[in-house]
């Protein structure tokens, strides 16, 4: 328990107090504050940090030095953030706040500091790697439950299109895709690259359908909250499939305009922390895992050789692709 004396410590402390009503167990981390520190700039660092586990305290009805290594490691695996530097200057800063309560006898359970039972590397990290995994790429089936929210089939054709990896270097194969190169007869794209490189890709009757869809689209219907002038923008009349909104000398949109638009689709639909290189590597680990059910359940150097042939990319860059795949695989057999 708290003495007068630790109360009148408290009292004297400087940290914001809107940060302060939000800590639970108030008193104890005010007086951590005004003994572990001498900086105010840190106090309130700490506090902050301090006042994002308080909804877990709550929740589980104990102060954090109470908690046990499970605990501990139940919060980080459902963490608020996967920046890695974050989390691990979290775990730095609840290591040394129950620390300090076991040193004042506050931690009446064991008299153990738990976290000095978990290392943030072996532990926490590759829970982390998990979740940012689960963040970055979605499947096949999340990519084709997205049309359920698509207003413009000119922002969906560009996320389509890359996770069956047509995209090119700064998107150049979708910027250069026109009318003419796309026959819905062999449903077969022709791509031409940053570089002038052509290839032809076959797509599935399903992935045509959008293409075609994109490519019939006159207008394009703008995020609003109402029917306000403005909401609706006529597309540039051109041959090429995914089209500008601004008079441009082509008509197609530029690199910038379809990695928007496909990063708007993703953010509607949840998945705010993917790019548009983020839904082509989707496409890359989709593929993978298909070839190795059909290898019956290996995978060798070529097979990744040869996604990245399919993506063209180089396929002497195998290794880092090889890598994700292993995390991935990892991340979609953890249990949520």
């Amino acid at each position: 328990m708290l003495d007068n004396n630790d109360i009148e410590e408290v009292e004297s402390l400087e940290v914001k107090d809107v940060f302060l009503s939000k800590l639970y167990n108030r008193e104890y981390k005010e007086l951590f504050l005004k003994e572990y520190l001498e900086k105010d700039s840190t106090r309130e660092s700490y506090t902050i940090y301090l006042m994002l586990i308080a909804e877990t305290e709550r929740m589980l009805g104990k102060d954090l030095f109470l908690f046990s290594a499970q605990d501990i490691i139940n919060y980080f695996a459902n963490a608020y953030t996967t920046s890695h530097t974050a989390l691990r200057s979290a775990f730095s800063i609840f290591k040394n706040y129950v620390n300090w309560g076991v040193g004042r006898g506050f931690n009446n359970a064991t008299g153990v500091n738990p976290f000095s039972t978990i290392s943030f590397k072996k532990d926490i990290l590759p829970l982390l790697n998990v979740k940012n995994m689960k963040s970055r790429f979605i499947t096949e089936e999340q990519m084709w439950d997205i049309e359920n929210l698509v207003v413009n089939y000119q922002d969906y054709v560009c996320l389509v299109l890359p996770f069956y990896l047509a995209k090119g270097e700064k998107c150049k194969e979708l910027v250069n895709l026109t009318d003419s190169r796309v026959n819905g007869i062999t449903n077969t794209l022709t791509l031409i690259d940053n570089s002038g490189e052509v290839r032809e890709m076959v797509i599935s009757q399903r992935v045509m359908e959008v293409v075609v869809k994109a490519g019939g689209e006159d207008v394009y219907r703008r995020e609003s909250s109402d029917e306000k002038e403005g909401s609706i923008a006529d597309l540039q009349e051109s041959e090429y499939i995914i089209r500008s909104t601004r008079r441009s000398d082509s008509g197609s949109a530029n690199a910038q305009a379809i990695s928007a638009r496909c990063k708007r689709l993703l953010i509607e639909a949840g998945y705010e922390d993917m790019s548009i290189q983020d839904v082509k590597m989707s496409g890359k680990l989709a593929l993978l895992k298909r070839m190795e059910i059909e290898n019956g359940g290996t995978l060798v150097v070529e097979d990744f050789q040869e996604v990245n042939r399919l993506a063209g990319d180089n396929d002497k860059n195998y290794n880092n692709l090889r890598e994700t795949y292993n995390l991935y695989e990892t991340a979609i057999t953890k249990v949520d």
